[in-house]
């Protein structure tokens, strides 16, 4: 719901007060098995929400819950069928950087493209 994101975000910004994005990750439980698959539609998801946020209220920071899947929650909580381990953060459980990394950076930098 971008239009809602977005005007919460406007209604956070006409209080004054300031925007702090926390604990984000993925829960990819009903994404397809392909691990290549499901990181670049979890990059693309995290790319939109983000794009929506600073579209309306840049964030002062954007932080995940945690740094590797290796030690993620969401793995036990929410477990896949195909029990293929979840795939929430921006590294893999061997701290190899995923697609998620790079939106993260961009943003980091300054240099996402928010209007896609």
């Amino acid at each position: 719901d971008v239009d809602g994101l977005q005007g919460f975000m406007r209604d956070l910004d006409a209080l004054g007060l300031e925007v702090e994005i926390t604990e984000l990750d993925l829960i990819d439980w009903k994404s397809p098995a392909d691990a290549d698959g499901r990181d670049a539609a979890g990059a693309s998801l995290v790319s939109h929400f983000l794009a929506a946020v600073v579209a309306a209220k840049p964030p002062r920071a954007i932080v995940t819950w945690g740094l590797t899947d290796r030690y993620s929650w969401v793995h036990d909580t929410f477990p896949r069928q195909d029990r293929a381990r979840a795939r929430p953060l921006p590294l893999d459980a061997d701290y190899r950087p995923k697609p998620m990394m790079a939106v993260l950076e961009r943003y980091r930098r300054g240099t996402a493209d928010v209007g896609k």
